[in-house]
């Protein structure tokens, strides 16, 4: 079993075509990832035919942070293996499903912690199925010394869980992004057009919309609607988007997805 090579595509409506080359982005201070893993799902495959694909789709965004969203302890520890330089973030353990992953050569890690998406302190409330929560880390860069705060999350896909996320989502976010530069991103189970989006965009802002250059890898005979969006990667004030891509790939034969989500990347650099 093998990935085929490596391509980008450019979008034109609502199909995705082959473009000439891919956009070269600009100078990138920071490259995040999301990625919803699939914890499993019975109408997929099992976990060990499809860790080998994701971990390839992980290490081919060269990520300085990945959020994850869906892995069990056991895929943690087979993603951690799999890809080698990158501490991990897991405040919740046993409880994974808002882990992250951060390159230990180039960050400190300065502090981290989580929290539960509910209005007390019981992980219920806002009408979801599953626990939900948010994670957190302030990392240093090793060379520079810039300090970031990254939050993962994973919103609930029942409504009205969304809605009532997304209030207290900034509420935590808010304190850190008026002291330090500010990435929000996971699984937000809201498309643009929902209103949980539109709450998230009153103090942030979509890296998607703000890139000049979306990428769309091994895109070849796919097609893809951005309104569809449920996987987003938000900013507090002061970055610029050099690059934003979501990577289609499928792997063996029949071609399959190695999950129900893709895995959105976004090249960064502070202004």
């Amino acid at each position: 079993m093998g990935l085929p090579p490596r391509s980008a595509f450019a979008l034109t409506a609502w199909l995705l075509v082959p473009a000439c080359a891919p956009a070269s982005p600009g100078p990138t201070d920071l490259v995040v990832t999301t990625y919803n893993t699939l914890i499993g799902a019975a109408d997929s495959d099992p976990w060990s035919v499809r860790e080998r694909p994701i971990a390839a789709i992980l290490a081919d965004t060269d990520a300085d942070v990945i959020a994850l969203q869906e892995p069990l302890p056991a895929q943690l520890a087979d993603l951690e293996a799999d890809l080698p330089g990158y501490g991990t973030l897991a405040p919740l353990w046993p409880y994974t499903d808002v882990a992250m992953l951060y390159r230990s050569d180039r960050w400190n890690a300065l502090q981290s912690g989580a929290g539960w998406l509910a209005p007390s302190v019981l992980p219920w409330g806002y009408g979801n199925f599953l626990p939900r929560a948010y994670s957190w880390v302030e990392l240093e860069d090793r060379e520079t010394g810039a300090a970031v705060y990254v939050v993962d999350t994973h919103f609930d896909h029942n409504e009205p869980f969304q809605e009532n996320a997304a209030p207290l989502l900034l509420d935590v976010v808010r304190p850190k992004m008026a002291e330090l530069p500010t990435i929000v991103l996971g699984d937000f189970n809201s498309t643009p057009s929902d209103p949980a989006y539109d709450i998230l965009a009153e103090e942030l802002v979509d890296a998607f919309v703000e890139s000049d250059s979306v990428q769309l890898l091994e895109a070849e005979e796919r097609s893809w609607h951005p309104d569809e969006r449920i996987d987003h990667v938000w900013l507090g004030p002061g970055w610029t988007v050099d690059a934003w891509s979501v990577d289609l790939s499928r792997y063996g034969d029949p071609p399959r997805d190695p999950s129900d989500h893709h895995a959105v990347t976004v090249a960064l650099h502070r202004e």
